[in-house]
């Protein structure tokens, strides 16, 4: 298995890089495992910030 850690500025940023990576093991036996370090997804999901 091909294992990333992606640390970027925002979540758009891991989307994208996600997709870039996807695409580009597309057709291997193994897709690759991406786990984003920064930011943390789960302090920036819509539930979890509170508003100003």
């Amino acid at each position: 298995m091909i294992e990333f850690a992606i640390v970027s500025e925002g979540v758009t940023d891991y989307r994208v890089l996600r997709n870039i990576l996807l695409g580009w093991f597309k057709g291997q036996d193994d897709e690759p495992f991406l786990k984003p370090y920064q930011p943390d997804p789960t302090e920036l999901a819509p539930e979890n910030r509170s508003s100003a």
